[in-house]
């Protein structure tokens, strides 16, 4: 049986290890201390035989809850663990008013997964270099939702009615942004 709950302090490390394999980042266990400090019921594990086979973490944000991530290991997929996860995530936003949960997807499956778990796209992510940044979002035939700089990076948010993956290929070609993800 899989339990699904808060990590612990002593579970940091696997958490690291696991968020890190399972995302392809290479986080500092300072970081993850950070996030854990700063929102600890937003790291959520699951354990098997008490071993961490999945994890989910959200931080706080000016909008609610941003969900950095959500990952199972291979072997314990489609066992509902993801969707377990998610719900604890929304569990602790709910405690504390969040009423949004905002993420990005990296398409495939994982638009299925949460689409089969009520969540609907409001926009797709583009982003440039800050110095090849198109010069309005208003000269494109686009809603462009919002726009945004983080780490020498522009960010624009082009406005979606639902998920349709043939306007998301249009809009990847329109910017040339073929990593463009809802």
């Amino acid at each position: 049986m899989t339990n699904i709950r808060q990590v612990s302090e002593r579970n940091l490390d696997a958490f690291r290890r696991l968020y890190n394999r399972l995302t392809g980042r290479d986080e500092s266990p300072n970081v993850v201390r950070g996030w854990y400090d700063i929102h600890p019921k937003l790291l959520v594990g699951a354990f098997a035989d008490g071993e961490l086979v999945g994890f989910a973490l959200g931080i706080y944000d000016h909008e609610g809850v941003h969900l950095k991530g959500i990952g199972v290991r291979e072997e314990h997929r489609r066992e509902g663990i993801g969707s377990a996860l998610l719900s604890r995530v929304e569990e602790a936003a709910g405690e504390r008013d969040a009423d949004r949960i905002s993420l990005g997807s990296a398409g495939g499956y994982v638009d299925k997964f949460y689409l089969a778990n009520g969540y609907q796209p409001e926009s797709v992510l583009l982003r440039f270099d800050a110095d090849d940044a198109p010069e309005s979002p208003e000269s494109f035939e686009y809603d462009i939702l919002r726009e945004r700089v983080e780490d020498g990076v522009t960010k624009w948010y082009v406005g979606v009615e639902f998920h349709d993956h043939d306007f998301l290929q249009e809009v990847r070609e329109a910017f040339d942004d073929q990593e463009a993800i809802y």
